[in-house]
């Protein structure tokens, strides 16, 4: 009897040491399930954190483009733009032309065709913009479209002044080879020594002012590719005086008085000598063209708080108030007779122009037409010594 409880009770403990065991290893299968689970849930969360991430950096890429982009889906619904995209897409730039463009290229693209559509806005400003619609797929897989919206103002107009330069050019270059055929021509036969005098004269005065154009395009050249000049002490006295020498035979010619002021004793700039030089006989050459007999041209140097003004001031004839602000294009003239009449290119402003940029500084106009001109080079303090 005792032997039989005694048995009973080892079998009654050794299963629940059996059972205890299983609980326990039950609990500890449950617990690294747990820690799986876990562990998948953190990598899920790592990978969404990255792709947010990357999505973050690929929007901030996009943002950073000086162009508009739009995408679409193949149901044509925008799912991811720019700012600039945004901007178009929500009407606060410019005008609904773009918006509608847009809209028309995204839908031809979507079918698959390439699409471009450019906007004329007459402002002001006045701009062009190009909107171009490019299908994006994959094999077996429509995805959709992506359109590019850029401001091509600039290129617009850059564009303009390229044709408008070879048209000029030619018509510039064509009077005077024109002109020297002409000539020769009319020297066949001719036997009379005076008349040969004049026509081979006036051949040498066309073939002179060819010369003075691809001189003045190789200046111009020269000045627009030295956008950094080189920086030397200017004496602007000196540089004033060299001016007014290098012109003294010409004034006088006319019976024309160039007056210099005063200048500050020791005012230098840093920049280059040569540049400036032909920048200020550029202005003082168009005022004796320009300036009728026994007048007078100004030419001085003035220092401000915070710049140094090179100044020609005549009593010319005056530029119309309608061609102020195209007066510094090249070969533009008021008077175009005038100008091929004293040997003018066209050319000249345009470099004075330059050289003035290349020194950090810009070209001021006054002008009332039959009164005469103020031409202002300003250069920034910081360029003095």
């Amino acid at each position: 009897m005792t032997i039989g409880l005694a048995l009973l009770a080892l079998g009654l403990l050794v299963g629940l040491v059996v059972l205890i065991t299983k609980i326990r290893v039950k609990k500890v299968s449950v617990a690294q399930e747990h820690v799986k689970l876990q562990l998948a849930i953190d990598n899920l969360a790592q990978q969404l954190h990255d792709a947010h991430l990357s999505f973050r950096r690929g929007q901030a890429a996009l943002d950073s483009l000086a162009i508009g982009v739009v995408t679409t889906d193949a149901r044509g619904s925008v799912c991811l733009t720019n700012d600039i995209g945004q901007t178009y897409l929500e009407g606060r730039r410019a005008d609904a032309l773009v918006e509608k463009a847009l809209s028309e290229a995204l839908s031809i693209a979507n079918n698959g065709i390439e699409a471009t559509k450019t906007v004329s806005l007459t402002g002001p400003p006045s701009k062009v913009i190009e909107v171009k619609a490019i299908p994006i797929s994959e094999p077996e897989l429509e995805i959709g479209a992506v359109a590019l919206i850029e401001d091509q103002t600039a290129t617009s107009r850059i564009d303009r002044v390229r044709r408008d330069f070879i048209a000029n050019l030619t018509h510039e270059l064509r009077t005077p080879i024109a002109a020297i055929g002409l000539l020769a021509e009319t020297l066949r036969g001719e036997e009379e020594q005076v008349v040969l005098d004049s026509l081979t004269q006036k051949i040498v005065n066309e073939t002179d002012r060819v010369d003075q154009i691809i001189d003045d395009l190789l200046e111009l050249s020269r000045v627009e590719l030295d956008g950094s000049p080189r920086r030397e002490p200017v004496d602007v006295r000196l540089l004033l005086s060299s001016v007014e020498d290098q012109h003294r035979f010409k004034a006088n010619s006319k019976n024309i008085q160039i007056e210099k002021t005063d200048t500050e004793a020791g005012l230098k700039l840093m920049g280059d000598t040569g540049q400036l030089n032909r920048a200020l006989s550029n202005l003082v050459d168009n005022s004796i063209k320009y300036s009728d007999e026994n007048s007078i041209i100004h030419l001085e140097a003035v220092r401000g708080k915070t710049h140094i003004d090179l100044v020609v001031k005549d009593q010319g004839i005056g530029i119309p108030k309608a061609d102020l602000d195209r007066i510094f294009e090249r070969f533009y003239g008021v008077d175009k007779a005038r100008s091929r009449a004293t040997g003018g290119t066209g050319l000249g402003l345009s470099i004075v122009r330059h050289v003035a940029a290349n020194h950090g500084g810009e070209i001021l106009l006054q002008s009332r037409e039959g009164e005469g001109s103020k031409f202002t080079i300003r250069l920034p303090e910081d360029l003095e010594e």
